[in-house]
């Protein structure tokens, strides 16, 4: 047996995704527990002499000389240079990474890097590790002099191959790694095993595609044309964008209710007409969705609807929805909330399908939260974060009144 690679500081879905993508290839694997909610995973292939996955999967390994990058000591980088992996709106999202005010005299996101934060920068392979998978997981660093071994957050594309180095590292990593500038390390990206389908109890966090990144790529491109307006996860706005009521924004309002759901004469500045659930038809209508998805101008009646086809296993039903603690979201899924008593998944008023709700789309799944899109938050289209618990399942939190209570899954290939 060769020496084993070790993956430390896992979250329990990425440490059983590392385990079953390297068992699939024939290593022998232990996973155990750090505490708090962390895992290590050994790995140990059979050749003798390996310590790294088979050939084909050494896309995923990076081996070279490091140097450190990043906050606002690193004259290197230009006052405002940004990230290749964040942008302004994440700020808020990750505080473990950024400083919590921007350094004096500069405007890019390289700067305001914290430098005691673990991250790091490889020359990654888009089309093997995308970006939004990068964003999603730890990958891990190890000084091969010494063996010791840290997560960290892939955030940045670099160095240019003209350093001869192959990884920059946070300065806060270095000296937990006891490494310094042009000494050898080792990035490992534990990828998940190729997903299975998604069902009620094993959904691997993966790539987009097809029906769900148009879904994403609909409801992204809506919240970047409203001005990008962003609550954190605590629903504070963090970031003001354009509303519903201005000139340029209120007929798009309009355009969400006549393609969305038919209503016509009805806009943004119609007083008393909120217009979250026309804004989810839009989105569905413009993927593709068809008769998949029952539009709808009440957000209670699709979700009645996708309860009871799954209740009935209808196949043609293009989302059917599940408790919160039944199914781990994904890229396209729905989740949705109740506005008022005496509604959850059980009870869906009286009658059936008719009570105040609301709903978002997920367009972004990470390790500790989802980043989910909808319209009509804070009179205008929003981007928030929901916070999931160790196992990867959503939280039934309380926000503003509303309670999230179900999620519907994305069906529709």
């Amino acid at each position: 047996m060769a020496s084993p690679i070790i993956f430390k500081g896992l979250t329990l879905e990425q440490a059983n995704a590392t385990a079953r993508f390297h068992s699939d290839r024939g290593a022998k694997v232990s996973v155990s527990p750090d505490g708090a909610s962390l895992f290590t995973v050994r790995v140990t292939y059979p050749a003798a002499g390996t310590d790294q996955p088979p050939a084909a999967d050494r896309n995923i390994t990076f081996s070279g000389l490091m140097s450190v990058f990043g906050g606002p000591d690193d004259t290197g980088v230009g006052p405002g240079e940004g990230l290749a992996l964040f942008d302004q709106s994440d700020v808020d999202s990750f505080p473990e990474l950024f400083l919590a005010d921007q350094p004096p005299g500069t405007t890019g996101l390289a700067r305001r890097l914290n430098p005691d934060a673990a991250y790091v920068a490889c020359r990654w392979d888009y089309s093997v590790t995308p970006k939004r998978f990068l964003r999603s997981t730890n990958v891990v660093v190890t000084n091969p002099s010494t063996g010791q071994s840290h997560a960290a957050r892939a955030v940045d594309w670099g160095p240019k191959a003209v350093t001869g180095r192959d990884a920059d590292l946070s300065p806060g990593l270095a000296a937990m790694l006891e490494l310094s500038t042009d000494e050898r390390c080792t990035v490992i990206v534990p990828l998940p095993a190729s997903p299975p389908v998604q069902g009620a109890q094993d959904n691997a966090l993966v790539e987009s595609s097809g029906f769900a990144a148009k879904v994403e790529e609909v409801a992204t491109n809506e919240w970047h044309f409203f001005g990008d307006q962003t609550y954190d996860i605590h629903s504070l706005l963090t970031h003001a964008g354009h509303k519903e009521g201005e000139d340029g924004w209120y007929q798009r309002v309009g355009t969400y209710w006549l393609d969305g759901t038919s209503t016509q004469s009805v806009d943004g500045r119609n007083d008393g007409m909120p217009w979250s659930a026309a804004f989810i038809s839009w989105v569905m209508e413009e993927s593709g969705a068809g008769l998949r998805f029952r539009t709808s101008t009440q957000h209670s009646v699709y979700i009645y609807q996708a309860i009871r086809d799954l209740r009935q296993s209808n196949d043609a039903a293009g989302y059917w929805c599940w408790r919160l603690n039944e199914l781990k979201p994904r890229i396209g899924d729905i989740v949705c909330w109740s506005r008022q008593t005496g509604i959850d998944y059980d009870h869906q008023g009286n009658p059936p399908g008719v009570y105040n709700g609301h709903c978002d789309i997920v367009v972004e799944v990470l390790p500790d939260r989802v980043n989910v899109i909808g319209g009509n938050v804070g009179n205008s289209v929003t981007r928030r974060p929901l916070p999931l618990n160790d196992f990867g399942f959503l939280k039934p939190v309380t926000v503003n009144g509303e309670t999230l209570f179900a999620i519907m899954q994305n069906r529709i290939a």
